[in-house]
Formats: C-alpha cells, structure tokens, sequence
C-alpha cells in the first residue's frame, strides 16, 4: 500500500485550476514528486478555506497560514505553493497574503550509527532496505520510490544505483557489496520491475518512503538524518567534499556542507592550530 489517496479539491473551481496547473508545471519540467506535494498543497487549502476560488480573499489565506504551527521550512513550503499558484491563476493581489519565508539555516543531524543499527534490527525488509538507501547510499525518499530493477546493474568495478534525483538529475551512486547483496535478496522476492511496488505509476510514493523510515526510526530522526549520517562518514572517510556533492546530488557545494557534521575534537585541534608560538 502506498497510504490513503487523497481527498480532492473542494469545488470544480479549485479542480479545473489545479488541473491546469499541475498540467503547466508538467509541461516546464517539474518533478512528479514536486508536482504531488503543490497539488496537495492546494487541495488541502481548498478543503480548508471551503469557498469557490473566486470568493478567496487575502484576509481568509492570512487566517488560514496563521491558523497552523508550521515549522520554517514547512511554512516556506506551503506559502511557495500558493504564490506560485495566485500568479498561476492570474490572482498575484492574493500573494500579499502569503509572504516569502526565509529558509530556515539547519545544522547537520546525522542519525548516529547505534540508532540506526538498532532500527535495523526491529525493522521487516523492506524497511531495512529503505533504510539502508538512505543511509549507506545517501538516497532522498523520492529517489528511492522511483528506483526500477534497471537502475541497479554491475559495472566493471562493482555494483551501482542509477539514480533519478532532483530537477530531474541523474547520477551514479556506487553501491558496497553489502549494500548490493542485500538489493539482490530483496529482489529476488519481489515480483515487479520497482523495487518498491505501490500505487503511484506503480511505485510507492516518496511520502509513504517517508513514513517508512518515521516509524522504524526513534524520536526526531528520519530517513533525511540517515543521508545526512551518509555525508557525514563519507567526508570524514575520504575528506573529498567534491565526491559527496557528488554523490548526494547537489548543486551547491554550500548545500553540502550543512550536511556534513565535524567532530568537535576536530574543531578544537583546528583551532588550536592555529595558536602561535611564542
């Protein structure tokens, strides 16, 4: 199962405009992934608001974004949705009503190693298996919805994870021997050419891969901490930020560095370095 489908927009004023929408942001390359979250985004504010989208008002979007204790980043997403649907649909007025958030400035959370082990050990396959993406190949969810049995193949120097990330960029992730012995076990059990069947285009849908890895993990870490505990060992192992850029799919090398989590031993010997003599 891929999680409850969704309820739907309130009224055929809010239906024909998404409709439309998701249909232009089709069209200008977006994400499915990215698709499904702004789709889901309005129709929950239309089912929210319960007005045509004529009769929506600036006063009825504020009342509505200050009716909920968002975090920053989740307050960012949801405005961005609806600005860019208002400028969509003709209506820029109404996006004085939703103003631009600052992202939040997060530093790295790598989920430590005990933690993961254990949630391992508790977890049924298919879980470990999310799990194990995440933190030993340093997948997003979304990237792990959409893996196909054809994105795993055996080059001359080992196995590797074709991997369809963000903004529709493709990389290569190398894959351990554990790691690629436990993708076969799992595949030689499955009966489909996704690596995680379900019912969206025939995969699970990377907020089910979310919840996945919410419920084997304790407390506030997620499937994200385990790409950020991927990061992390990657650069400590190898001190190369250019090969984990690389690997996590990022564009900015600065995006990167909020991944990586340096050991305050390391911090203080830096600094201590630079002492001088006297």
């Amino acid at each position: 199962m891929s999680g409850p489908l969704p309820q739907g927009p309130y009224d055929t004023t809010w239906l024909d405009a998404i409709k439309s929408w998701c249909e232009t942001m089709i069209t200008a390359g977006s994400s499915p992934a990215t698709i499904t979250t702004r789709r889901r985004h309005l129709e929950q504010l239309s089912r929210q608001l319960r007005v045509s989208l004529n009769d929506v008002t600036r006063q009825q979007l504020t009342h509505w974004s200050a009716s909920h204790s968002w975090s920053r980043e989740t307050r960012y997403s949801y405005h961005l949705s609806v600005r860019l649907f208002c400028c969509h649909i003709g209506r820029a007025d109404l996006t004085k009503a939703v103003p631009t958030v600052r992202r939040a400035t997060h530093l790295p959370r790598p989920c430590p190693d005990d933690v993961y082990h254990s949630a391992l050990r508790e977890a049924e396959p298919r879980t470990q298996l999310v799990l194990r993406l995440a933190r030993e190949a340093g997948l997003r969810r979304s990237e792990i919805a959409r893996l196909n049995r054809r994105d795993f193949y055996k080059t001359f120097d080992g196995w590797v994870l074709h991997v369809r990330g963000k903004g529709d960029r493709d990389r290569s992730v190398p894959c351990s021997i554990q790691l690629a012995t436990a993708i076969l076990a799992w595949l030689s059990l499955i009966n489909s050419e996704w690596v995680f069947p379900g019912d969206e285009g025939g995969h699970l849908s990377p907020r089910w891969i979310g919840k996945l890895g919410t419920w084997a993990l304790p407390g506030r870490w997620t499937l994200h901490t385990l790409r950020h505990a991927f990061a992390t060992a990657a650069y400590v192992n190898s001190h190369n930020i250019l090969a984990v850029q690389q690997l996590l799919g990022h564009t900015s090398l600065a995006i990167t560095m909020r991944y990586v989590a340096i050991d305050s031993n390391n911090l203080r010997a830096v600094a201590c370095s630079a002492t001088p003599a006297l």
